[in-house]
């Protein structure tokens, strides 16, 4: 601490200490007097409650939860008028202005521990009068040692602060004027606060420990007392003040004459960098002792400034750990308010570093650039079909940049950059393996993969002919595998794992087919697959059929044995991928009205549009269109001109070769 500030300390602890031992007065329950020719007792009662904050900025009385700041001093003198704070009603209706006016100078310090703050008040009236005294010279009012301690720090718009604070009133002031307790006085209470930007809320709630007290009507003992405060910063460190504080006594709840509460408004501006006035008026909400008529005052304070910023980085000097070296701001333990050339501490310096704020993992991959490669942690399992481990695997794992790790044992769990890699295997007794995957940035993930065992093989012999067995060049497939093998002259001879299998033969001009074969192991299966010529063929053009679609009389409804021609023709543009659009088009004679005809052709190009899409063939490769009666291609004058009119044509509207 400064030697500016422990001088004014010093100082005034010297003053509190002389007020104290100048102005002790005698210790005693109540006070008796002549009233009216009438002995009356008079309680002793510190009936002026105004105690102001040794250290809030935001409002006069109510204290805040903010952080005080280590080595930090607060200084603050109060000088004020108050009116009527104890008028007495006696249990004869008679009503008494026991003390009816008073000036008063209120001195406060506190010091700054980090989280605590402790202090104290020593209030000094300077003048008062009532109805049981004539103008008097100063006296003192009961000094109070007062601490708080910062349980939470609160955050702008994001955490309310919370603390706990204590007072303990000495017996020193003028009870005899009803100014001071009779025996000492303590309280511990809490205080809360929560900033949204310029606004800043703050309450106190606590007990209060007094000596007992009879007013006539009522008896209280000790006491429950709250305080809430509301500060609006209009600019820097200037703004207004709002605070309604008051008690009531536990034996008499919420009871008018034990229940004052007073309400003051503020303002408040700084003269100085360390030095904020603060103005206030305010009066009585209800008429217990030690609720005024009227109160105004103002306050001069000095403390370090809590928002004092020396190098200007945004964050207070009492939170900053380097105040002449501002803060770099750049997300890295930016509440310090010290500038970090190595955020991430992982000898990169930040100019260098392509991840300032991520250390550099230093795992031997691409160490060079000071980012993390975001390693997850994988495990490699190899299972058999039958969800056994694999045994004695030999296996690597290959980064898209960087050495392959090799690995016999399964599982095993690695950390692994973020990336694809390549995971091949092989076992005895196993087809080898060669799988890709992604690994994520972070995180863990399992990666399991089913080697399948050697097959067992067989040979398969296949033959295609046509109806009338005669040999039909040609291709086949196994199952359901993509890939084609030929069978030059009409015969395919290939080994295959041995079992069960379907094959499916095709040929130009003939309509595929597909049979069920049994191949042993070790042996040979021979397995004849007979085509019949196709009713489909593909010009460049059109898609022509050697027989018709039939429908339903006077329906759009399919016959079932128009189903074997329509699959024909929907297999034919699935093997024809280069066909990009067929025009379906529906036609009928010349019977019925042209209204009726167009739609029955349209709703029967439609089901044959709809067919197709069913059996696989994309929606955006067909369209349909029905023309009725308008394009015959044959006499209506017939009967077998009309059925040739009936029918259902395909036309290439668009094709990739």
């Amino acid at each position: 601490m400064s030697g500016r500030m422990c001088g004014i300390a010093s100082w005034v602890a010297a003053v509190a200490a002389l007020l104290a031992v100048w102005f002790v007065p005698g210790v005693a329950s109540a006070q008796a007097l002549t009233i009216d020719g009438e002995p009356v007792e008079v309680p002793l009662v510190a009936s002026d409650l105004f105690r102001p904050s040794i250290d809030a900025t935001r409002s006069v009385w109510t204290d805040d939860a903010s952080m005080p700041g280590r080595n930090t001093l607060f200084v603050r003198t109060s000088l004020y008028w108050v009116n009527k704070p104890f008028v007495w009603e006696r249990g004869d209706e008679s009503i008494d202005t026991i003390v009816g006016n008073a000036f008063a100078l209120s001195i406060g310090a506190g010091y700054g521990l980090g989280r605590a703050r402790v202090g104290v008040t020593a209030p000094v009236y300077l003048w008062s009068n009532g109805d049981l005294q004539t103008a008097s010279g100063a006296a003192l009012g009961d000094p109070n040692l007062d601490a708080r301690v910062v349980a939470v720090e609160g955050e702008n718009r994001a955490r309310p602060g919370l603390a706990v604070i204590g007072r303990v009133g000495l017996p020193l002031g003028a009870s005899n004027k009803q100014l001071g307790y009779s025996k000492v006085s303590w309280q511990l209470g809490l205080a809360a606060d929560f900033q949204i930007d310029a606004f800043k809320l703050a309450a106190n709630i606590g007990t209060h420990g007094v000596p007992p007290l009879d007013l006539g009507s009522v008896k209280i003992n000790d006491l429950l007392w709250y305080k809430v405060g509301l500060g609006y910063e209009v600019r820097d460190n200037a703004g207004l003040s709002l605070d309604i504080a008051g008690h009531t006594a536990y034996s008499a709840f919420f009871k008018p004459v034990a229940s004052p509460v007073e309400a003051l408004l503020g303002g408040f501006f700084p003269i100085r960098e360390d030095f904020l006035v603060q103005v206030f008026v305010g009066r009585g909400l209800t008429t217990g002792v030690g609720s005024p008529a009227l109160r105004a005052g103002a306050a001069l304070s000095y403390y370090r400034n809590p928002y004092a910023d020396a190098d200007l980085d945004g964050i207070p000097d009492s939170r900053d750990q380097c105040r002449d070296d501002p803060e770099d701001h750049d997300t890295w333990l930016d509440e310090d308010g010290c500038p970090d050339v190595d955020n991430d501490s992982d000898g990169f310096l930040d100019v260098d570093d392509g991840c300032p704020l991520d250390a550099e993992d230093k795992d031997d991959y691409e160490d060079h650039d000071g980012c993390p490669e975001g390693n997850a942690l994988v495990t490699i399992e190899l299972v058999s079909p039958d969800g056994e481990a694999v045994r004695m695997p030999s296996y690597r794992l290959v980064p898209r940049v960087g050495d392959p790790m090799a690995f016999s044992s399964s599982p095993t769990t690695q950390n692994l950059a973020e990336g694809s890699w390549l995971l091949e295997a092989t076992a005895d007794g196993m087809l080898p393996l060669s799988k890709t995957f992604e690994v994520p940035a972070d995180g863990a993930m399992l990666v399991r993969e089913i080697m399948q065992p050697e097959a067992k093989m067989g040979l398969l012999v296949l033959r295609i002919l046509d109806p009338d067995g005669q040999p039909l060049a040609g291709t086949w497939k196994l199952d359901n595998l993509s890939y084609e093998y030929g069978a030059s002259g009409g015969v395919g001879r290939r080994e295959v794992p041995a079992g069960a299998h379907s094959v499916t033969a095709r040929a130009p001009n003939y309509a595929p087919a597909t049979v069920s074969v049994d191949v042993p192991i070790d042996g040979e299966a021979e397995v004849v697959v007979v085509l019949n010529p196709t009713r489909v063929r593909v010009t460049r053009e059109r898609i022509d059929i050697d027989d018709k679609v039939y429908f339903e009389f006077d329906k759009a409804i399919i016959k079932p044995e128009s189903y074997s021609l329509l699959d024909e023709v929907a297999q034919t543009i699935i093997d024809h991928p280069e066909l990009l659009r067929i025009r379906i088009e529906g036609h009928t004679d010349s019977k019925g009205n042209d209204a009726y005809n167009m739609r029955l052709s349209q709703e029967r190009a439609d089901a044959v549009r709809m067919y197709f899409q069913n059996k696989g063939v994309e929606a955006s490769r067909l369209v349909s269109i029905g023309f009725g009666e308008t394009r015959p291609i044959d006499t209506n004058e017939t009967e077998a001109g009309r059925a040739n009119n009936r029918r259902v044509a395909f036309y290439i509207e668009e094709r990739s070769d």
